[in-house]
């Protein structure tokens, strides 16, 4: 209660006074419009089973080769047992092919490598059933290729009769010129560009072999001065008859052939195409042969 008016004037006493201070404004909050992220996509790893030993894409009804389970594998496909894959998955096998042989008769379409019965370009594991099994690359060609960022692990399983054959280099077959050089032989059972895992498993009998140079000529003239192609890891290099140069093998074929002056293409490269004469190879093509010149 405040005092009466003379009061307060007699002993100087202040009049209480209040002060009302406006309350704060609080700004609502925000509203977050909701959104969707796209997140990346995380497949369960699958399990493909083989069950045949031969070496087709289709084998018919419920049957499932080792090459049918790496294509599904690394193209997202379905086997014909309605298993799919993932690019990161395990292939296993029907344990009635215990202890037989799966013969490698044909070349991957991947032609980084030169002729390669399965090249790997994602994350695949192999595992053998219990007695394990042998893949053969035929004496051939190599069994397999590991891509650049790929893994590959095997286990319980042999590899044998891989052949990684260097192509020969071109030979003269006229006019003066020297022979080409041979390619090298990489990798008889495994070329690994990538990442290989082996488990409990056994690489023999397989071979590495670089190429023979070409044949030289000299027919007492230096008037044409030629040469043959180069050979690659698996094709030979195209020969000179003398007017004008063989072209270099590539990783997907062998180089063109000289002929009455009309220098030989280069080799395909792992797209199949060849590079004209007088022109560089790419993507491991080979280069096209220099056209017909004098001394």
């Amino acid at each position: 209660m405040n005092a009466p008016a003379w009061i307060r004037k007699l002993f100087g006493v202040a009049a209480a006074r209040t002060t009302c201070k406006a309350a704060a404004r609080v700004r609502p909050a925000r509203r977050q419009r909701p959104s969707i992220e796209i997140l990346e996509s995380r497949l369960a790893p699958a399990t493909l089973e083989v069950t045949s030993l031969l070496d087709t894409t289709n084998p018919g009804s419920g049957l499932v080769t080792l090459r049918q389970a790496v294509i599904a594998s690394e193209t997202h496909g379905t086997t014909a047992l309605g298993q799919t894959g993932t690019g990161n998955d395990t292939i296993t096998f029907d344990p009635a092919l215990a202890g037989k042989t799966i013969t490698l008769t044909q070349a991957d379409s991947n032609l980084a490598f030169g002729p390669t019965g399965l090249v790997i370009t994602d994350t695949i594991e192999i595992d053998g059933p219990a007695g394990g099994i042998t893949i053969s690359g035929n004496n051939a060609e190599r069994v397999f290729a590991v891509a650049s960022g790929a893994t590959l692990t095997l286990q319980d399983l042999t590899l044998t009769g891989g052949n990684a054959q260097g192509g020969a280099g071109g030979n003269m077959t006229g006019g003066t010129g020297s022979g080409g050089g041979g390619g090298a032989g990489l990798g008889g059972a495994v070329y690994n560009a990538g990442s290989l895992n082996l488990v409990r498993s056994t690489l023999s009998g397989n071979t590495a072999t670089g190429g023979n140079g070409g044949a030289s000529h000299w027919n007492g003239s230096a008037f044409y001065t030629h040469g043959g192609g180069g050979g690659s890891a698996g094709f030979n290099g195209g020969d000179s008859d003398g007017t004008a140069g063989g072209g270099g093998a590539g990783v997907g074929g062998p180089g063109g052939d000289a002929a009455a002056f009309a220098a030989g293409k280069g080799g395909a490269n792992d797209s199949g195409n060849q590079a004209a004469a007088g022109t560089d190879g790419t993507a491991g093509g080979g280069g096209g042969a220099a056209r017909a010149g004098r001394l």
